[in-house]
């Protein structure tokens, strides 16, 4: 491609681009495109990472939170599985002497300050004696218990769900039962539901605070307004930093995420709980081996806090990009329009004459030869009128050559006045102008002559000036059929007109 159809075309992408308004919108749109789909992108990933983080930070600390619960209670269990098998406990169980047994725990309290309070009940689900003592517990059946019923049937240790005691100061508690064997070095799973009334002697029930569950957790950090609770196998509240361990018992079976903990399910999900009415990201994990539940839960507005931070400030600084994209965009359309006109201002200014405003010899050079290549197309005729201004040079050194400049302007609005808007009119030559008619009909030239020569007659007779406008014409065609050249016309058409100069002196005028 050569360098002048490189420039064409970008000459025609400028004029497309600052002309029509669809053009621009996209100009400016190739500013803001790449910026708002790096902000939709940058916008979508950090969304989606911080997303992912705290619903992977809230699953490991339920797992965490499990873990800790899960051991705990092994620890009960293995304190209570140290209790049962003392071979003391065991030999006065054995001879039926609760109260002797009972004493080997007075001061259990002591050296384990979780402990509420100890009990030993028969096989038959009756308290035969506790530590610290009291006559309205003992002797109490508690048959119907869960942890009677289910210890009964699997014979193993087992941790209750929450229940209050039966007598004052009536704390909030839960139970690891342990089956007191009458051999310590039987094996549980040789014994069963039908044997334990012979391998069994009772059962030893620790009972356990709840205060002591908020301490476990305390280390685990959840963030702002986050928090951990505990439930049991029935969905009560075992502990939970908003109630009190020795208040109401709080029953969460209700709440959505518990109801799957219940099941066994562990997950992260975004819920309301329709008891504390608010909106969280919660993370719930079962205690496999006890049946209880896990929940990690935080406002969703301050878990994603320093997500929609990042967000809020991201979307501010490509809104400060896009308009800057905007700005420079628009600039840039402003420089080019500007570029452009000035262009075109430069352009017509090559094409026409500072003094008259007609075209100039270049202007009508270039718009005569267009000219003549449509009318070859179109089958059409066309005229070359040379006018001469005579006596210019008489003017200009008797009069001075504001004068001169006066007379070729009033020539040239006399010109305008003559001919059509479609004819073009140029000032080619210093006292020189040329006309090319379109589509000049027979005796073209006598009409437009004669009317020039009407119009010099009321300028002169109108105006001021010390000297009569008088003009030297020719005249020539271009046939339909015939291939010409402006230039040549031009050559023409002077000759023409200087052979009427000639006969003009010579006949005196």
């Amino acid at each position: 491609m050569s360098k002048k159809n490189v420039n064409d075309k970008i000459n025609s992408l400028l004029i497309t681009v600052t002309k029509t308004a669809y053009a621009r919108v996209i100009f400016l749109l190739c500013f803001v495109f790449p910026a708002l789909f790096l902000a939709v992108f940058n916008y979508v990933k950090i969304y989606d990472e911080f997303t992912e983080t705290a619903i992977m930070q809230k699953r490991y600390l339920a797992t965490l939170s499990s873990t800790i619960v899960n051991e705990k209670l092994n620890a009960i269990i293995n304190l209570g599985l140290s209790f049962a098998t003392m071979p003391l406990l065991v030999d006065e169980t054995k001879k039926g002497d609760w109260e002797k047994a009972v004493t080997m725990f007075s001061n259990a309290r002591r050296d384990y300050p979780f402990i509420e309070r100890i009990l030993i009940v028969g096989v038959d689900g009756v308290i035969k004696a506790a530590m610290p003592g009291n006559p309205v517990i003992v002797g109490a059946s508690r048959a119907g218990e869960e942890w009677h019923n289910a210890v009964t049937e699997g014979v193993m240790p087992y941790v209750s769900d929450v229940y209050k005691e039966i007598t004052g100061p009536r704390y909030n508690v839960i139970a690891a039962v342990i089956p007191i064997r009458n051999d310590p070095g039987l094996d549980f799973n040789d014994i069963t539901g039908e044997n334990a009334g012979r391998v069994l002697t009772g059962f030893l029930v620790v009972q356990i605070k709840l205060d002591i569950f908020s301490g476990w957790l305390h280390a685990v950090s959840t963030g702002p307004g986050g928090l951990i609770y505990i439930v049991d196998k029935k969905g009560r509240i075992v502990s939970h930093p908003r109630y009190k361990p020795q208040g109401e018992i709080i029953d969460f079976s209700s709440v959505p995420i518990v109801k799957k903990v219940m099941k066994g399910e562990s997950n992260v999900e975004l819920n309301y709980n329709p008891i504390e009415n608010e909106e969280r990201i919660a993370a719930y994990k079962p205690v496999h081996d006890y049946g209880w539940g896990i929940i990690v839960a935080q406002p969703v507005h301050k878990a994603f806090s320093l997500r929609d931070k990042t967000l809020i400030f991201l979307s501010l600084v490509y809104a400060v990009i896009i308009a800057v994209s905007l700005f420079l965009g628009g600039l840039i359309l402003h420089l080019l329009t500007l570029l452009k006109k000035r262009e075109e201002e430069l352009e017509k200014l090559s094409l026409t004459d500072h003094l008259t405003g007609l075209y100039n010899r270049r202007g009508f050079v270039t718009l005569a030869g267009q000219e003549l290549k449509m009318a070859r197309r179109m089958n059409r005729e066309m005229g070359l009128i040379f006018i001469d201004l005579d006596n210019m040079k008489t003017i200009n050194d008797t009069l001075g050559h504001p004068e001169g400049d006066k007379a070729l302007i009033d020539l040239a609005g006399i010109l305008r006045a003559g001919f059509r808007e479609s004819d073009i009119i140029a000032r080619v030559g210093g006292d020189e102008f040329a006309v090319l008619v379109l589509e000049p009909q027979e005796g073209t030239d006598k009409k437009f002559t004669g009317r020039l020569e009407k119009n010099l007659e009321i300028e002169n007779a109108g105006g001021s000036r010390r000297y009569k406008l008088s003009l030297s014409i020719g005249t020539v065609y271009c046939g339909a059929q015939h291939s010409c050249n402006i230039n040549e016309l031009l050559m023409q058409a002077d000759k023409l007109m200087y052979q009427e100069k000639q006969r003009k002196k010579s006949k005196g005028r």
